[in-house]
C-alpha cells in the first residue's frame, strides 16, 4: 500500500547532536507510507547538512530553512508544507526517537477508533547515549491519570480514554502523539504565541472535540539531561500559569470546563507551593542559597492558590446566570 497516511514534521534548532538518530528513527518504522518535513529554525550549527544528507537519500523526506521563530512557528511552517492526501500528523522533536511500531501502532489504535481526536503512549528516558534512564517511573506516571470528581482527584482505569479532564494530569509529550488533521486544523494548530507547554495546549483545545486514545506501550525515547525547553523549569512553570489562565477564560471552553480549569489551576499552585516550601527549608537547613527565592515563590504560588477561588466563584456565578 503506498497511500500516504501520516505526515510528519520534525522542527530542528542547532540539531546536529541528535538529529541524525531521530530521522533514522522514522526511517526504521514499520509504517513506511509517511512523509517527512524537517524545519530547521535558524540553526547555526551543522542541522541543515545533516537535514540535506537524508533528503538526497529519500524522496519521502523534504527539507524547509527559516529564521529562528520558535518551535511552535517551526512545527506550523511545516503543518503548511505538508500534502493533502494523509489523515494523520505526527510532531516529532529532533533530540527524540521513535520505535520501530510507533506509527503502525498508532494507526491502527485510531483506525479502530474513529471518533478520537488521536492517540498516544508510553515513553521511556533516555539519556544523550540513547541508554535507558529511570530517575523516576515516568511510565507509571503516564498511566495515572486523574479528573477531579466534586474538588477530588479521582484515578482512571488504565483502558480509558483521555478526556479534556484527564489532559492535565497526563504526561506527555508531541513526540508521543498521533494526530487526525481533521481535528488539528479545526483547533488551528500550535498556538504561535506559545513555546513551553504549547503540547497541553494544543491536547486541551483538541480534546473539546473529542478524546484520546491511550496507548499502554513504551513507543517512544524521550531525550533528558541535555539543554531543552523542558528543562527550563522556571519558564516552565510560567508557560504553566499562562496555559491556566488562557483556558480559563477560553470563549470556545463551556463555562462548566473554564471551572474545571480554574480547579486544576488551583491544585496545581498549591503543589508548587508545598513544593517551594519543602525546599525552602531544605536550602535553610543546610545553610544553601536559594531559601529566601523559594520561599518567595511558595508565597507566590499561595496567592494565586487563593486568588483562583475568587475565580472559580466568578466562573460559577456566571453559569448560573447563564442557566436563569
Amino acid at each position: 500500500m503506498n497511500t500516504l497516511i501520516v505526515s510528519i514534521i520534525i522542527p530542528a534548532y542547532n540539531a546536529e547532536r541528535f538529529l541524525s538518530a531521530t530521522i533514522e528513527s522514522v526511517l526504521s518504522q514499520t509504517l513506511t507510507c509517511w512523509e517527512l518535513i524537517i524545519v530547521n529554525d535558524g540553526s547555526i550549527d551543522g542541522t541543515q547538512m545533516i537535514a540535506e544528507r537524508f533528503v538526497r537519500h529519500d524522496q519521502r523526506i523534504r527539507y524547509i530553512a527559516q529564521n529562528n521563530s520558535g518551535v511552535s512557528n517551526a512545527r506550523r511552517r511545516g503543518y503548511a508544507a505538508i500534502t493533502s492526501q494523509s489523515e494523520y500528523v505526527a510532531f516529532l522533536d529532533s533530540d527524540d526517537v521513535w520505535t520501530p511500531r510507533m506509527l503502525e501502532t498508532l494507526v491502527n489504535t485510531l483506525n479502530k477508533n474513529p471518533l478520537d481526536v488521536g492517540a498516544y503512549c508510553l515513553f521511556q528516558n533516555i539519556d544523550d547515549c540513547g541508554n535507558p534512564v529511570d530517575f523516576w517511573k515516568n511510565q507509571d506516571h503516564c498511566r495515572q491519570r486523574y479528573v477531579l470528581i466534586n474538588g477530588r482527584k479521582t484515578l482512571l482505569p488504565v483502558d480509558a480514554k483521555t478526556s479534556f479532564e484527564a489532559v492535565f494530569s497526563t504526561i506527555t509529550y508531541p513526540s508521543t502523539a498521533l494526530i487526525r488533521r481533521s481535528y488539528y486544523e479545526k483547533v488551528g494548530g500550535f498556538d504561535a504565541n506559545m513555546n513551553y507547554v504549547e503540547d497541553t495546549d494544543l491536547f486541551l483545545r483538541l480534546s473539546t472535540h473529542g478524546d484520546f486514545e491511550f496507548v499502554n506501550e513504551t513507543l517512544i525515547g524521550y531525550r533528558i539531561g541535555h539543554q531543552s525547553a523542558s528543562s527550563d523549569a522556571k519558564k516552565m512553570r510560567q508557560g504553566a500559569r499562562t496555559l491556566y489562565r488562557k483556558h480559563m477564560y477560553l470563549p470556545t471552553n463551556s463555562l462548566e470546563r473554564r471551572r474545571y480549569v480554574a480547579q486544576a489551576y488551583r491544585n496545581h499552585e498549591f503543589s508548587d507551593f508545598t513544593n517551594s516550601l519543602y525546599w525552602s527549608k531544605v536550602f535553610f537547613l543546610r545553610g544553601r542559597p536559594g531559601a529566601i527565592i523559594q520561599f518567595g515563590y511558595a508565597l507566590r504560588c499561595l496567592f494565586a492558590y487563593i486568588s483562583s477561588y475568587f475565580e472559580e466563584f466568578t466562573l460559577r456565578w456566571l453559569n448560573d446566570e447563564r442557566s436563569a
